[in-house]
């Protein structure tokens, strides 16, 4: 066997081109997608960094805002502050009436 190169016709020569010039595109093609594709994840991921400092000081402000209800709901901040205002403990008995419940039945 003769493994002596041989003339390559142009229509062989024109095929690699234009094979190299389909490979050259794809993969151009694809470098862009694929830089699109991070750049859309880094956005994504500073925004959600972002979110979650945003949750963070949210989640400050609502314990904050439920130590400040608990500060006011309690009854030694009531009782100081009906004295503040200027009404007093009643010492006297305060008597209260339930009413009397009345049922009917049905007889036969």
């Amino acid at each position: 066997m003769d493994y002596r190169y041989k003339k390559t016709n142009k229509s062989t020569f024109d095929f690699c081109k234009a094979m190299l010039a389909v490979c050259v595109l794809i993969f151009t093609l694809s470098l862009i997608f694929q830089l699109s594709i991070s750049n859309n994840l880094a956005v994504k991921g500073k925004e959600m960094s972002a979110l979650m400092r945003e949750k963070t000081s949210l989640l400050s402000e609502i314990s904050e805002l439920e130590l400040e209800s608990a500060k006011y709901s309690s009854l030694s901040y009531i009782e100081k502050q009906a004295q503040e205002q200027g009404f007093q403990r009643n010492t006297a008995y305060v008597y209260a009436l339930s009413p009397v419940v009345q049922t009917a039945s049905l007889t036969q």
